[in-house]
């Protein structure tokens, strides 16, 4: 899953506020929800957000696709690895390296079912070597902010506001922001 996850980049943590002044990170309530994603369809499509140079081959890749399925791919990709994610972070933060985590994926793919993954070899699911020191590096990113993201769109905003960007209409935006966050929560429970 990890080999799908599109670059993330951790350059830009703006939230919206409540009536009360107070950010909106988390989203408590359905209200604060639709507040979140009504004002991220604007501020994406006005905010100044550079991509990561990480992040430009996979940008370029996104414009041949729709939008929709192009934000869609990215919210579905970060579902998927979400776990996978977090245990390889724990990893990383208890110092662990690529070669110790390559030894735990070979050690679970010794132990899978014969039957599902016989279309694959391990050298075509398992983490390679470039893949980790990225998402080392983004890890190590996400740690200078100094606190936990609390959005699924923030490691994608540049990403996000490039294919959004080719949207005009604002509901067409915020159809496609709802599906990248329900997307993204059915694929964290899987």
């Amino acid at each position: 899953m990890l080999r799908d996850l599109a670059p993330r980049y951790f350059d830009d943590t703006t939230v919206p506020l409540r009536p009360d002044g107070s950010p909106i990170n988390p989203t408590l309530s359905d209200g604060d929800f639709r507040t979140y994603v009504d004002w991220l369809a604007d501020y994406l499509v006005i905010a100044d957000l550079p991509l990561h140079p990480r992040q430009h081959a996979y940008a370029a890749a996104t414009d041949s696709q729709s939008p929709g399925d192009a934000v869609f791919r990215i919210g579905d990709a970060y579902g998927y690895a979400f776990f996978e994610l977090d245990m390889m972070e724990s990893h990383i933060a208890a110092g662990g390296t690529w070669d110790e985590w390559n030894a735990i994926e070979r050690q679970d793919w010794e132990q899978r079912d014969v039957e599902v993954w016989a279309h694959t070899t391990f050298e075509e699911t398992c983490l390679d070597r470039d893949t980790f020191a990225r998402l080392e590096d983004e890890w190590a990113e996400e740690q200078r902010l100094g606190t936990r993201v609390g959005h699924a769109d923030i490691p994608y905003r540049a990403l996000l506001a490039r294919i959004l960007q080719r949207v005009p209409a604002r509901a067409e935006r915020i159809k496609i922001l709802d599906r990248f966050f329900e997307n993204y929560g059915d694929n964290t429970l899987k």
